[in-house]
This record gives structure tokens, sequence and C-alpha cells, in this order.
């Protein structure tokens, strides 16, 4: 049986992990919210949750922070957003 603290079979378990293909994210489309800090604005990103007792949809809304490098957004705007920042 071979012993994992060796270099050889740790380094051979850090490439099988490397190697596995990253899983899409899903992309959220919201609207800016707010754009008042610097190179950074607050997104809107709302959907539609169906009620488990009464069958109607309800629209939720969680609020996202993306990074804006030349502070071109504006509030109102639509935003594609594929990577947060929480």
């Amino acid at each position: 049986m071979e012993d994992l603290n060796t270099p050889t079979a740790a380094s051979a378990a850090q490439t099988s992990t490397a190697e596995q293909p990253r899983r899409f994210r899903k992309e959220k489309v919201g609207v800016v919210v707010s754009n008042k800090m610097n190179k950074s604005i607050t997104i809107s990103v709302e959907k539609k949750v169906k009620d488990s007792m009464y069958h109607k949809f309800i629209k939720s809304s969680r609020k996202f922070m993306a990074h804006d490098e030349e502070n071109t957004c504006n509030v109102v705007t639509v935003f594609g957003l594929s990577k947060p920042v929480l």
C-alpha cells in the first residue's frame, strides 16, 4: 500500500482534482440599482418563485455587487452577471 505523504502520491492527487472541468455558472441578468460607489455597482436580480400552497408566482429579488472598471453603468441599466462579488 502506498503512503499518501510521498511526493508522487501527493502530486497525483493534485493533478486529478485540477483536471476536473469547472461547472458552468448560471448567468444572472439584473437591473443596476446603485452606482454611488467608486468602480462598483449594486445589481438587483428578480426571479419568480411558485408558492407551494397557493400555486401562484411570487417575485423575489436579491442584490449583488459587481465591479465596473470605467464607471459607465447608470441606474436602471440592464446588466449581465456571471461571477458576483459578495
